[in-house]
């Protein structure tokens, strides 16, 4: 369906005004590499959270989050454990200030006030640099794929073969049903071979139906539909001798001799739907394929982000992340609104929401769904993995950089509280989403497509615009974020810190310009290789994230953790994960999670041991400045000789204020998702357990924050 006038118009408006904003505040960015990568740390608190929430607010995150409640109800939510569902909890409570009080630029250049210097501390940051830029490609890479799916349903129309193209559904039926039961070689003998088995039965029912006069429910024909799409999604669609009779299209005949088996599923359907209706002449009219691809969808979009966000550095993006905060808020409650009124109520949402498919409660299996059967086990790994990471600090390498730009660690602490409530917005939006397409949305198998093709069905003009404007918004400020902090990596750790260290400011602002757009480029270009944003991500947080967490967390909890332990534990965590992806791709997580784990783990204590520890008066200002928790006896010994009157923070309120954001976070997250589905004693449930916290972290949390220090840049 193509855009009406007015959503284009809202579109392009808005697309003009955040560019325009960024480029105007172009001037603030140029000042310096301080004011390019951290805003010279004066940016408000509450804008740094607004831009940090916003940027979690992924649009490629949200498709891919509305799959999973399709695919198995309200208990999807236990699946956004393993990539840090709970941060917002550790960032509030002890993590922010942590980080803000290491006062560095990058988390890279954060090594040299954990472990010195020498060649151990430049080991550890070169590390951490690569790790961080090939983090920050693969993000680049997972959200072009996202917004490619997303933008090619609006901006040219879906691949899929639509209701629209057939002109004659008991003619079509008819010949499907006798070529399906005959012995000879067809076209309709080869869809019913390839028809999906988990509908083929219901499938083969609505078309005996329909080829015997009987007119198929709108439901019914979408599931013919819905599986003639995964046919013609199949490598070996096309057989010589099924196609005798058929007059070939001239535009797939050169790709006749050619295998299709390492093709996209883009690329096999332009192949496969003028065959389709080559085949079935009268019964189609003529294809209406998209000129461009999703990959051409995706540059055009990554573009117009990629001008505001390399030009204006951090000013622009957390000034223009505001302004997509309050169009995203805005776009979320009314389009919840739409979806709450017209198909909340309705009785197939109510009967879901209902059953188990409405609970939290695990399941220790569910056989009906592909690659989730050990339910229970998934769950376990998905929370241990999650919380594990958690204490290791930000998975997403921009969050360090909010951190370090807050003015000071009372402010960073606030930051990580609002960054929570603010991400409120996600979870009525998903549950709104998923009501929609409960209540009647059909034909559309591929889940990660769920989200576009909700808008593009449901919603009228001007309302369509506006919220395809707000989506559109919480992919630009994930993109923003994750270019500038990749920038800072490859600038300040790699180029200035080895190759240029004498370089002027002006210098190292343009090699920021230059580092973005680099790590766009080569994103963008791996991201034409992936399929599903599911693979991308899961790639990212378990496989990835997974082989590099333990060094993560040992830096902030044992003293006797040096430069080397990190090195050789970050570069064989690499190491695991592209082993793992290149050869172990399709093992389930309960297997390669642990084995790319024990890895890291062997590989960072075994240097540690093996080489010396980080030099007492480095150790000693880390303890006193950031005041870390866990394994400091010695150091923490010698700084009370050293200075009586040094109190430490007690870890154990933090720690307990932790226990207590958790559900919180939970409750606040809950409450939207079970009051879109009506479901009113839920509902009423978690917002009293919010309530309740609330009150219990004013006293416990906010009224023991860190006063206001005095301002230090980085």
């Amino acid at each position: 369906m193509a855009l009406h006038g007015i959503d284009v118009v809202i579109i392009l408006v808005y697309f003009i005004a955040v560019v325009a904003l960024g480029v105007w505040l172009h001037k603030a960015a140029s000042r310096g590499i301080q004011s390019y990568f951290l805003g010279e740390n004066e940016t408000k608190w509450w804008i740094l959270a607004a831009s940090g929430s916003s940027a979690y607010f992924d649009i490629t995150g949200t498709m891919w989050i509305v799959s999973l409640f399709m695919l198995y109800g309200v208990k999807g939510m236990w699946e956004q454990c393993f990539w840090g569902f709970f941060y917002a909890a550790f960032f509030m409570t002890f993590m922010g200030k942590w980080i803000r009080r290491s006062n560095a630029l990058t988390g890279a250049e954060w090594m040299g006030t954990r472990f010195g210097k020498g060649a151990a501390s430049e080991s550890a940051r070169g590390s951490y640099a690569f790790l961080a830029v090939v983090t920050i490609i693969a993000f680049i890479a997972y959200g072009s794929v996202g917004i490619g799916k997303f933008g090619q349903a609006f901006l040219t129309g879906s691949l899929d073969l639509p209701a629209r193209e057939v002109c004659d559904w008991t003619g079509l039926c008819s010949k499907l049903a006798s070529e399906g039961e005959a012995s000879a070689p067809s076209v309709g003998k080869r869809i019913a071979e390839l028809l999906p088995k988990d509908s083929r039965t219901a499938v083969r029912a609505a078309i005996r139906d329909a080829a015997h006069g009987i007119e198929l429910a709108p439901e019914r024909k979408a599931a013919v539909l819905s599986a003639l799409n995964e046919v013609l999604k199949k490598h070996d669609f096309y057989c010589e001798a099924d196609f005798q009779k058929v007059p070939i299209p001239a535009q797939v005949r050169p790709h006749l001799g050619v295998s299709r088996e390492r093709w996209s599923e883009e690329s096999r359907q332009r192949f496969n739907r003028p065959l389709l209706a080559a085949a079935y002449a009268q019964e189609f009219e003529p294809p209406q394929l998209p000129r461009w691809t999703r990959n051409e969808c995706a540059l055009v979009l990554v573009f117009v982000t990629s001008v505001y966000s390399i030009v204006g550095g951090f000013v622009s993006i957390v000034v223009v992340d505001l302004v997509h905060t309050i169009v995203l808020s805005l776009g979320v409650i009314v389009f919840s609104i739409f979806a709450f009124v017209k198909a909340s109520g309705s009785e197939s949402v109510q009967k879901l929401a209902a059953s188990d498919w409405g609970s939290m409660v695990p399941s220790w299996t569910m056989p009906d769904v592909k690659g989730y059967e050990m339910f229970g086990l998934l769950v376990i790994m998905w929370v241990v993995k999650g919380m594990i990471q958690e204490f290791g600090g930000p998975p997403q390498l921009f969050d360090f950089q909010r951190f370090l730009a807050a003015r000071n660690a009372r402010d960073a602490c606030k930051v990580g509280a609002l960054w929570g409530v603010l991400h409120i917005l996600r979870w009525p939006l998903v549950a709104a989403i998923v009501v929609l397409a409960l209540a009647g949305l059909t034909g559309e198998r591929d889940p990660e497509k769920v989200l576009p093709a909700v808008i593009r069905e449901y919603l009228p003009p001007g309302l369509c615009g506006f919220t395809l404007a707000a989506l559109l918004a919480a992919f630009m400020s994930t993109f923003d974020a994750t270019i500038n902090a990749g920038a800072s990596y490859a600038v300040r750790d790699l180029f200035q810190r080895y190759l240029r260290p004498k370089a002027g400011p002006r210098e190292l602002v343009y090699a920021g310009y230059i580092a973005s757009a680099l790590l766009v480029v080569i994103g963008v270009v791996i991201g034409f290789g992936a399929e599903t944003i599911a693979g991308m991500f899961q790639w990212i947080m378990l496989a990835l994230g997974g082989g590099v967490m333990i060094p993560c967390i040992l830096r902030w909890y044992w003293w006797r953790f040096n430069g080397w332990g990190f090195t050789v534990g970050t570069l064989s965590g690499i190491v695991a994960a592209l082993v793992q992806a290149q050869w172990f791709a399709k093992e389930p997580i309960w297997e390669y999670l642990p084995a790319v784990v024990y890895i890291n783990l062997a590989a960072s204590l075994l240097a540690t041991v093996l080489t010396a520890p980080t030099d007492r008066e480095t150790l000693k200002r880390f303890y006193k400045s950031v005041q870390p928790a866990g394994w400091w006896g010695p150091i923490a010994r010698e700084v009370a000789a050293e200075d009586p009157s040094f109190r430490k923070e007690p870890f154990a309120l933090e720690l307990f204020n932790t226990a207590i954001a958790i559900p919180w976070i939970v409750a606040l997250y809950l409450a939207p998702i079970y009051l879109m589905l009506r479901q009113w004693t839920a509902t009423l449930g978690w917002l009293t357990v919010a309530a309740v916290l609330s009150v219990v972290l004013y006293f416990t949390w906010y009224k023991h924050l860190p006063k206001a220090e005095p301002q230090q840049g980085g």
